[in-house]
């Protein structure tokens, strides 16, 4: 299968797992006061290898795995944070991954805005960029946050998006937040 077609599933696959449920993200509203109190920083278990994908993490207790279509997806049993990883392509692949992931989301969310976008930031040890995305899910209006991730490894680009919401976002914020904080992208 060539490579574009391989990207393109694992991105349709990221945006679907991604929509499926709404839920708010790792950028704090423009209102500083919204949300809960910052958590404590959650213990996460042993560090796992998925060799395929290129990718080390751990996972705080309350968080399950499900891997489909070159998509690792991670899920908070609460449903208040997913986090879908993939490396769907070779690493020159990396910055037009992110600008079609974005694109594929803007058309998947009505409302959509982008808070901010980092040209420059590092992702699981490789350097990398970053959009921070308010939208509202079509069915339902429930507001979401979503960060937009793509890094660059020797072989492979990598892409990792991030969603958060309910109610009370502060604990699902701060174990994403961790997730990534010890995310290792070898690849």
């Amino acid at each position: 299968m060539s490579t574009i077609w391989k990207r393109r599933i694992a991105l349709m696959a990221v945006v679907a797992l991604v929509v499926a449920v709404p839920v708010t993200l790792i950028v704090r509203d423009r209102d500083e006061g919204s949300g809960s109190p910052a958590a404590d920083a959650p213990e996460l278990r042993s560090t796992k290898l998925y060799r395929d994908l290129g990718v080390k993490l751990a996972l705080p207790r309350g968080w399950r795995e499900k891997r489909g279509e070159g998509v690792l997806g991670l899920r908070r049993t609460d449903g208040g944070a997913r986090i879908a990883i993939s490396s769907p392509g070779p690493a020159g692949d990396a910055d037009r991954l992110h600008d079609e992931t974005v694109a594929e989301l803007r058309g998947s969310y009505r409302d959509f805005d982008v808070l901010r976008r980092i040209d420059r930031t590092e992702v699981g040890g490789l350097r990398g960029r970053a959009t921070a995305i308010a939208a509202a899910a079509r069915k339902g209006g429930a507001p979401v946050r979503l960060l937009v991730s793509t890094a660059r490894g020797k072989k492979r680009a990598y892409l990792l998006v991030i969603v958060v919401s309910g109610s009370d976002r502060g604990r699902s914020l701060v174990e994403a937040q961790a997730i990534v904080n010890e995310l290792k992208l070898v690849g």
